[in-house]
């Protein structure tokens, strides 16, 4: 492995980098957050649903069923996206 000096433009580089990742972090954060909350809504529509239909699973709920279906794969999903970008 070679060694070379460092210099102010190569401090001034990182330095440069250091900043743009810690934009782009901090905008991860905020999209991740924003993501969070909108999946936590659709987590509360979902129990909100499944709940009366663990209460009245004699009934016919084919539509609710089908709702129900949609979100949870939805949140699935969204949990599954946040997760993979973690790592």
């Amino acid at each position: 492995m070679e060694t070379r000096n460092i210099n102010l433009s190569d401090i001034h580089s990182l330095e440069q980098l250091r900043g743009e990742l810690a934009v782009q972090t901090a905008l991860f954060k905020a999209e991740v957050q924003n993501e969070w909350e909108v999946l936590e809504k659709k987590w509360s529509e979902l129990s909100s649903q499944i709940n009366p239909l663990k209460r009245a699973a004699e009934k016919t709920a084919v539509e609710v069923s089908t709702a129900s279906e949609i979100l949870f794969q939805s949140v699935k999903d969204g949990y599954e996206r946040i997760k993979k970008s973690m790592h």
